[in-house]
């Protein structure tokens, strides 16, 4: 929870989720009373300049003309535990994904390149603005991903600054998510950082929305989202028979019981817009307290998400998608509109 100005780090903003989670904290940073500060952050983490270029490529479609500077982005050396370091000094939230679609790109001139044609990975969260690329020579190397993870837990942690992670699990993750939740618990043991992991879970589908603008803010129906929060106990790690990850085996053994027996939670799921998703992580930051782990569940029922929103299949979806946008509500005092339903959801999570 903020309590005073705070600056927000963001890794893989080069993605259509990672620029839009941007591209709100960039929004909220200039509004007096969301609490993120406006001087070098929100800070995108990079690893070359192709990043930054569909960075803004996607703030001035989405949200009018907005602009990341040079200085609202980092060059880093991924694979350089020191060197995330020093890029998260000063900074009080990470956020962060699990699985990243991963590129090989040429390191950018007169940055941190050791030879002319030295290459490294850049990352998109969680995938590039059009789509899937072809180019993902680390998209079958699931060790690639745990160690870039694990490799930025420990950035964190030694910052000396960074109060909390925020991690959104990609839905590339489904599958290994024990995983991911296992660096959490050994590399923050002993260590005063926490962690919020948000997670849709391998049943939900992640959809983009057509046109979409700020002004458009958050697009499923207050009804349609559910938000489900498990907030880990103080000394979690400590309980007798607990090993590493267990609080992840929980929930999968929840989803699995679900998906087995056609539960409630199971029942109907349909589509999420990242855009949502990436304004819940933001309100997540606003709102939840820092001092303590928890894991959110975030699901959408089946009718969340018109068919006009993200796909058009018809005239009349067309017709009335239109019409939404006609009487869309446009105000430059708030962050995301309708953030407000966020921040209910919320509202009685620890």
């Amino acid at each position: 929870m903020l309590s005073s100005i705070s600056q927000v780090a963001i890794f893989g903003v080069g993605g259509y989720l990672g620029s839009t989670i941007f591209g709100f904290l960039q929004r909220a940073s200039s509004l007096y009373g969301p609490g993120i500060s406006s001087q070098n952050s929100p800070r995108g983490i990079i690893s070359a300049g192709a990043a930054s270029m569909s960075l803004n490529s996607l703030l001035s479609k989405s949200f009018k003309l907005a602009y990341a500077s040079e200085n609202l982005v980092a060059l880093t050396d991924i694979q350089d535990e020191d060197f995330i370091t020093k890029r998260l000094v000063g900074f009080d939230v990470a956020i962060i994904g699990t699985r990243y679609t991963a590129t090989r790109t040429k390191v950018t001139l007169n940055s941190y390149e050791k030879s002319p044609n030295d290459k490294t990975y850049e990352l998109y969260l969680d995938q590039p603005r059009g789509g899937d690329i072809e180019d993902d020579p680390a998209g079958m190397a699931e060790d690639f991903h745990i160690n870039m993870f694990r490799r930025t837990i420990r950035a964190a942690i030694a910052s000396k600054s960074i109060r909390h992670v925020f991690v959104v699990a990609t839905p590339a993750t489904a599958g290994t998510e024990r995983e991911y939740a296992t660096v959490l618990d050994d590399e923050m043991a002993g260590n005063e950082v926490n962690f919020t992991y948000i997670r849709t879970g391998s049943e939900t589908e992640m959809v983009n929305c057509r046109d979409y603008t700020f002004e458009r803010g958050v697009l499923v129906s207050p009804d349609n989202l559910k938000v489900r929060g498990s907030t880990l106990a103080k000394g979690y790690r400590g309980m007798e028979g607990y090993e590493s990850g267990d609080w992840m085996s929980v929930l999968l053994a929840v989803d699995e019981d679900n998906n087995d027996t056609g539960g409630v939670e199971s029942k109907k799921k349909g589509p999420c817009a990242r855009e949502d998703l990436a304004a819940l992580v933001v309100q997540a930051v606003q709102s939840l307290d820092w001092s303590k782990s928890r894991v959110l569940d975030v699901s959408c029922t089946e009718m969340g998400l018109p068919n006009s929103v993200w796909k058009g299949v018809s005239n009349a979806d067309l017709n009335q998608d239109r019409s939404m946008r006609a009487r869309a509500i446009r105000s430059d005092n708030d962050w995301c509109i309708n953030s407000n339903i966020l921040a209910k959801k919320l509202m009685l999570i620890e």
